[in-house]
């Protein structure tokens, strides 16, 4: 049985679909990520829209939630608080509420600049470890995570918002800055409130880091082609190497064809699947080239860091709690089952050079399946599928052909079966019997009665 690995075409890594443009990262994490940001406010859990990456934000510079104040060594005071963020297009700030902490401890957040949004090992503010860290911290504590199951978490039933707040905020500060609390501010002989605060801080200091999301990519094998009994046998598989990335599900895969009448086994292993296309060759009918598309959808979700347009300086970096986006995925193969299929080659001449015009009738299961007619030249039936023909030649009168009346031709996959036809021509000799004699007999005498 012979098999034939085909081409395959894969969708390029950097492509625009249904307003999606995928890009690789400019540093070292080189992660594939939408910069069409799908927003989800994880609060309210509103649907989630879609922004550019040259889109514009600004802090609407009210309502903000507020946590408690804090102490940073050596002994500064500074307060705490969720920054409500809005698209700004056109003189006005639209679309969800985007809840973000701060970055700087240094430097006064303003209502009137610009922000854009980059993924947090874009800037250069800290090490690609500690913008790991801080994606943890925004993913491990509030408001992403619910104040009753951080309270859970860190074994402290009486933890408000506002002392969830600061801890995650000074979390975020030590791996942005360098900033510490104040140690006789938060140590056994502190405030209830510090204590608890101090706890979670503790805690998510404590959580490994986290990678940004990457892109899956589909990989598959095959298709496969090959001929066993009377069916054409097309085989690939295919699977992901990424997951979604919140909760580590597999992405879900599937699969369309153009391939028409073929009847499917498939068998998963993993998160593997293969899939067995069969149908009877002698049903296959063109066009003979076919794709398939494998199709997947990835739930990914990230922190990213909004800057300010102009500089660091310009105006309080902050740090998003949050994004979701669904990236869709495909890759297409290609085939052609030509591949399977083979071909008759005649040759056809007369031995006299006649312009004669011949016909070649070819049969398949004693059924006319096609007919040519040519002059001293070749003729090539095409797109057979592999077994036994008859070739008849239409002998011209007065010649006689080189081969029997109904020729078996045996048609072999991805080959050309050639046959040569040669017409003779028949010629008359002339006799060389003689003619008949007169008589010499005399003729009856007169009677002379």
């Amino acid at each position: 049985m012979k098999v034939y690995q085909v081409m395959i075409v894969q969708l390029p890594k950097y492509y625009v679909g249904k307003g999606v443009m995928y890009m690789t990262k400019s540093k070292t994490t080189k992660r594939a990520f939408s910069l069409i940001l799908a927003l989800l406010l994880v609060v309210l859990y509103i649907p989630y829209n879609s922004y550019a990456a040259t889109d514009f934000y600004r802090w609407d510079g009210t309502n903000n939630t507020s946590g408690e104040s804090v102490k940073l060594s050596p002994n500064r005071n500074l307060g705490t608080q969720l920054f409500r963020v809005r698209e700004y297009v056109g003189g006005s700030l639209t679309g969800p509420i985007i809840e973000a902490y701060c970055i700087d401890t240094d430097t006064i957040i303003k209502s009137d600049r610009n922000y854009e949004v980059d993924f947090l090992e874009n800037v250069n503010y800290f090490s690609n470890a500690n913008a790991e860290k801080i994606r943890a911290i925004i993913f491990g504590s509030y408001p992403k995570v619910t104040l009753s199951s951080i309270q859970t978490l860190i074994g402290e039933s009486g933890l408000t918002i506002k002392e969830a707040i600061s801890g995650t905020q000074l979390a975020v500060w030590h791996f942005a800055n360098g900033s510490d609390p104040k140690p006789s501010e938060y140590d056994s002989s502190a405030s209830s409130s510090n204590k608890r605060i101090k706890k979670l801080y503790d805690y998510l200091l404590g959580l490994p880091g986290i990678v940004s999301p990457e892109l899956a990519e589909i990989i598959t094998t095959g298709p496969a082609l090959s001929i066993d009994g009377n069916d054409i046998v097309i085989e690939f598989s295919y699977t992901t190497n990424g997951v979604n990335n919140l909760n580590g599900s597999p992405v879900a895969l599937s699969y369309t064809t153009s391939l028409i009448g073929f009847t499917e086994v498939s068998n998963t292993v993993g998160n593997t699947t293969t899939v067995e296309l069969r149908k009877d060759k002698y049903t296959v009918d063109a066009p003979f080239s076919f794709s398939i598309e494998v199709l997947g959808n990835q739930t990914l979700s990230d922190a990213f860091i909004f800057t300010p347009v102009g500089g660091r300086s310009e105006s309080q970096t902050l740090v998003s709690s949050g994004f979701t986006t669904e990236e869709n995925l495909s890759k297409i193969l290609e085939g052609n089952l030509q591949n399977l299929l083979g071909s008759i080659q005649v040759n056809k001449s007369f031995t006299d050079e006649s312009d004669t015009e011949v016909t070649f009738n070819l049969y398949y299961n004693e059924t006319l399946i096609d007919s040519s007619t040519t002059v001293n030249q070749t003729v090539t039936f095409e797109n057979l599928v592999p077994g036994n023909y008859y070739l008849e030649e239409v002998t011209p009168e007065g010649y006689e052909s080189s081969i029997d009346s109904m020729l078996k031709v045996v048609v072999v996959e991805g080959e050309i079966t050639k046959v040569d036809v040669v017409n003779t021509l028949v010629t008359t000799e002339p006799s060389t019997e003689p003619s008949t004699e007169p008589s010499t007999e005399p003729s009856t005498e007169p009677s002379t009665e």
